[in-house]
């Protein structure tokens, strides 16, 4: 079973559907237009180990293709619409652990910076870098948990703006706490299982658990441990989580930036 991000990874491999780029690679636009052109003639998915600037490697073009979306859901053509709907009829919850690999390495306080991560600048009029894949996880005290993915512009060492407006249930859940003005806690996670990473893009009911749709795609439940610095759950086996809150009453300009669909 595809619990983690390495095992789809490990899994792509396999298929000869994954390319090592040990070239050194800058992280404002070459990534970007590395992943463009492949996504562009449903190339394979690319692996950038040599990243100017930093340690970590960054992985690209996952679910560009159809095939690696459903290689990801670890089904076929023919039998891919009746495993998402049994998903969406016999949901399984999700179950809090007391440990995972997203905790092999915590920093906190001035440790804890953006500019740890090869974070990438993607098309040249964009404002700055933007995280893309990240999942942002966010407790409502009514509709409970979300999983959604929404560009995240960094602004600086510690500060970061969310686009994300109502319906959009993010959007919905700090447009509440701001009413009280309370921060919204919001954790964010790069680097997840396909399971956790495709169930973010179910459209339905504020009241649907995405970690619930995914854990019955899966047929056992998804693990979650409880992050460092706020009350929110995540997957335990997400490779990176950041730990933040969405400020009631704090604006930022956002954008520009060069959507998947090919405009600004």
């Amino acid at each position: 079973m595809l619990k983690d991000l390495r095992s789809f990874l490990k899994l792509l491999e396999d298929k000869g559907d994954l390319v090592h780029i040990e070239a050194p690679t800058s992280p404002r636009h070459q990534i970007a237009a590395g992943i463009r052109k492949t996504s562009d003639i449903k190339g394979p998915a690319l692996w950038f180990d040599n990243v100017i600037g930093h340690s970590m490697p960054v992985v690209g073009g996952l679910y560009a293709t159809r095939r690696r979306a459903i290689w990801g859901f670890e089904t076929n053509e023919a039998e891919v619409f009746a495993k998402f709907t049994k998903g969406l009829k016999q949901p399984i919850p999700p179950r809090i652990v007391s440990d995972g690999p997203c905790k092999e390495v915590v920093l906190t306080g001035q440790d804890a910076d953006f500019s740890r991560l090869p974070i990438c600048t993607h098309n040249r009029k964009d404002a700055g870098p933007f995280i893309t894949l990240g999942l942002q996880i966010a407790r409502h005290p009514s509709y409970g948990n979300n999983d959604c993915i929404s560009r995240m512009q960094i602004l600086e060492g510690k500060a970061a703006c969310i686009r994300s407006v109502a319906p959009q249930q993010l959007g919905v859940y700090f447009a509440d706490f701001e009413k009280q003005n309370i921060p919204l806690e919001v954790a964010v996670t790069i680097g997840n299982d396909p399971y956790v990473t495709l169930a973010s893009q179910i459209p339905g009911s504020i009241y649907l658990d995405e970690f619930s749709v995914a854990g019955g795609w899966l047929e056992e439940p998804i693990d979650l441990v409880s992050c460092e610095t706020i009350d929110v759950a995540v997957p335990a086996t997400s490779e990176v989580v950041l730990e933040g809150e969405l400020i009631p009453g704090e604006r930022r300009q956002e954008g520009p930036f060069g959507e998947v669909n090919g405009y600004y």
